[in-house]
């Protein structure tokens, strides 16, 4: 076989390299609801600043995390018995001058449920369960003191909780059954709307917890 001396060998230079195409950052998602258009944008994450965190604003009293003030709880239920108590043994007092007595509660027989503070699609509302009862003593005035003559009985507040609103049932006892210790217990029966005042104020409170 013959060979071919030079013309092959001095045939045209390699073609030049073709120059690098331009990388495409982002080539669209296709999927099954939409497609996301080609885009130039680069998508690398970045750190993003503390300065540069947007406030989130909340309303008032709300959790940060419950900014839009959809549902929330509070517990203040061991509040809530506490300052209870307080406002009875204070409050609870009354001089009646026909029958020559002063009344107060003395003592706290029970007193016991739930508190909570919630809110709900913006608002604010409290929501509670209490049982009470507590006693009371009617005295005579000074002048004529006479530990004998001593009435004491029980008040007792039933279906306390926020779904009855003002439905709830206040009893009054005497521990005697004489026609003082009856004169007595009317007596205290009378200050119902006082003890019904006690509790409104109560409530008031709670809610500002």
């Amino acid at each position: 076989m013959s060979s071919n001396d030079g013309g092959d060998s001095d045939s045209a230079a390699a073609p030049a390299a073709a120059a690098p195409k331009k990388q495409k950052l982002h080539d669209g998602y296709h999927g099954w609801m939409r497609t996301i258009p080609k885009t130039e944008q680069d998508f690398t994450p970045v750190r993003i600043a503390a300065s540069e965190h947007a406030a989130v604003p909340t309303a008032a009293g709300n959790s940060a995390w419950n900014a839009a003030g959809t549902w929330e709880e509070r517990d203040r239920s061991a509040w809530a018995r506490e300052r209870l108590k307080l406002l009875v043994l204070t409050d609870f007092r009354f001089e009646d001058a026909a029958l020559g007595v002063a009344v107060a509660a003395t003592s706290i027989s029970r007193c016991e449920g739930d508190a909570k503070v919630i809110f709900s699609r913006g608002k604010k509302r409290c929501g509670y369960d209490i049982a009470l009862k507590f006693a009371w003593s009617a005295k005579r005035s000074a002048e004529t003191e006479d530990a004998e003559d001593e009435v004491t009985g029980h008040v007792e507040i039933r279906d306390f909780d926020d779904t009855s609103g003002e439905e709830y049932e206040v009893t009054v006892s005497a521990d005697v059954s004489h026609s003082r210790g009856v004169d007595v217990r009317n007596a205290v029966l009378k200050r119902e709307p006082e003890l019904r005042k006690l509790l409104a104020a109560w409530k008031e409170e709670l809610l500002l917890q």
